[in-house]
């Protein structure tokens, strides 16, 4: 056991635990939580829910195009990450809509 652990202390053990623990435990209570208040669809979130898988699989693309196309903008990183974010989301979820609507794609996203 101890060349398993590295030969770590058993406080450093019960701390592992503990933290995995409520990081799960939290995890959960947040996802029930918010499930329980937030469970209404609006008009304008539907076609993005249900793009949601579609766009899981081609937001990489998306990111990676948006941050290569705004190489030359002069901004510090935390800035640009910003920029990026703003255009890049929305235009994930409008490229994952479009797939799902997609005649061949359809069956597959």
């Amino acid at each position: 056991i101890e060349e398993a652990l590295h030969e770590m202390p058993w406080e450093g053990v019960a701390f592992a635990v503990g933290y995995g623990l409520v990081s799960v435990t939290f995890t959960l209570w947040s996802l029930a939580w918010f499930g329980r208040r937030w469970t209404g669809q609006r008009r304008s979130t539907r076609p993005a829910g249900g793009a949601a898988c579609a766009t899981y699989l081609l937001h990489p693309l998306g990111l990676t195009s948006v941050m290569v196309g705004l190489w030359w903008l002069p901004l510090a990183a935390p800035a640009k990450l910003v920029v990026v974010a703003l255009i890049a989301v929305p235009l994930c979820f409008l490229t994952g809509d479009a797939a799902t609507r997609a005649p061949g794609l359809r069956r597959i996203l």
